[in-house]
């Protein structure tokens, strides 16, 4: 059955539309032009992911090579019986091979709507699978917004209040501007939470602060550089 549109975008419903019952629609916009500006969000969506990935990556630069390495997977699909799962980058340490889920997944959403990544969030903070979720949401570019949540938080199995949460873009919510400052859009991540699961050898390297910090004003900076913003 198709979902309905509310629960993806409209023309992805309409598509679907063709290949559960053969019914073809002109609102599924198969048009070339339209492809090839899905294709170029697409590619936005991308290279904002490979920004925070990158911040991630410079906080545990040090740790290559150690027993307590973090490791990025990157884009990464799942799949079960029941569903199947698509995000931008996952991190975990060392791990035995029966436990194989990620402690962090960020998820950098541009023309996926927010209440399908929030589904995205459910399935992935399940019990006993990944333990942090950040979502970023680039929509359009000039404005920018993130939540973190982590399963410490939980309340029931579907509710996940976010622990950190703001807008990082070059314009709020409602179109004004928006001036960030370094330390001011930061989430910070317990190396707990990084670490969840941890087993001997490895350990939490004790020359390390308490958490890694994120600071958005850089992928704020990147995003102004990249797409020329001004």
């Amino acid at each position: 059955m198709s979902e309905s549109p509310e629960r993806m975008p409209a023309y992805n419903y309409y598509r679907n539309m063709w290949w559960d019952k053969g019914e073809f629609n002109e609102k599924a916009r198969w048009d070339e032009n339209y492809e090839e500006h899905v294709e170029k969000l697409a590619s936005i969506d991308a290279g904002n992911g490979r920004m925070i990935v990158g911040q991630i990556m410079v906080a545990f630069q040090n740790l290559e090579g150690t027993p307590a390495e973090i490791y990025s997977i990157g884009s990464t699909d799942t799949c079960d019986k029941n569903c199947g799962k698509v995000t931008d980058a996952l991190f975990h340490p060392i791990k035995p091979a029966d436990r194989p889920w990620p402690n962090l997944v960020v998820e950098v959403a541009y023309i996926e709507p927010l209440d399908h990544v929030e589904e995205t969030l459910k399935y992935w903070l399940s019990p006993d699978c990944a333990h942090d979720f950040i979502i970023v949401k680039i929509d359009p570019v000039p404005k920018g917004q993130a939540w973190y949540y982590c399963i410490e938080d939980r309340r029931t199995r579907n509710t996940f209040p976010y622990r950190t949460s703001f807008e990082f873009g070059m314009q709020d919510g409602t179109g004004a501007p928006l001036n960030i400052l370094q330390d001011q859009c930061v989430i910070n991540i317990s190396l707990r939470c990084f670490y969840y699961n941890l087993k001997p050898p490895a350990q939490i390297p004790l020359n390390f602060n308490d958490s890694i910090q994120l600071d958005f004003y850089f992928v704020h900076r990147a995003i102004i550089l990249t797409y020329g913003i001004h």
